[in-house]
């Protein structure tokens, strides 16, 4: 990158005039993991799955090294950006994210009493309300790599209620 291109990639923060606060955040333009994947009849080539994988998990591996668990990893939150000849995979949507270091409290921000994410993508621990850690995001990582590989998502149910269920009864086969 030069000078240049960090100017496009900047964000910034203050209080306007008006004392109202305000976040510019990265305008992306790209597509989501969900849009490619869609994108394939029976699953991503192993090859682009790979070319993926190359960038997303360096990216759940930095969170997770910075007592970060993202806690909602699926498709849509992964984002597909073309940078001039680059691609670049973002994750997205830390929103209810939990931190793992030591003097850091987010139990205020989400109740350990609430199932939080996306019910395709939850994992075990979460379904029953276990502790979380950086396992949490490895298995929605691989429940989003079997997605890429075949086009399917690998958990089925048509409610929360369904899927609950059928995790806790009748795990997901490898």
């Amino acid at each position: 990158f030069n000078h240049r291109d960090l100017e496009i990639l900047s964000r910034d923060f203050d209080i306007s005039q008006w004392g109202t606060p305000y976040f510019v955040m990265e305008y992306l333009q790209g597509r989501t993991l969900a849009e490619e994947i869609e994108s394939y009849d029976n699953g991503m080539p192993v090859r682009r799955v790979f070319q993926l994988l190359r960038q997303l998990i360096p990216c759940v591996s930095y969170a997770h090294d910075h007592g970060v668990v993202h806690r909602d990893l699926k498709p849509d939150n992964i984002v597909i950006e073309r940078f001039k000849s680059m691609e670049l995979v973002k994750v997205l949507d830390f929103g209810i994210a939990k931190t793992n270091l030591p003097g850091i409290e987010t139990s205020r921000l989400t109740s350990s009493q609430t199932v939080l994410g996306s019910p395709f993508y939850l994992t075990p621990e979460q379904i029953t309300k276990k502790k979380i850690g950086n396992y949490t995001d490895q298995y929605a990582l691989a429940l989003i790599i079997y997605e890429m590989l075949t086009g399917e998502m690998a958990r089925q149910g048509k409610s929360m209620g369904e899927i609950m269920f059928k995790e806790a009864h009748h795990p997901i086969r490898p």
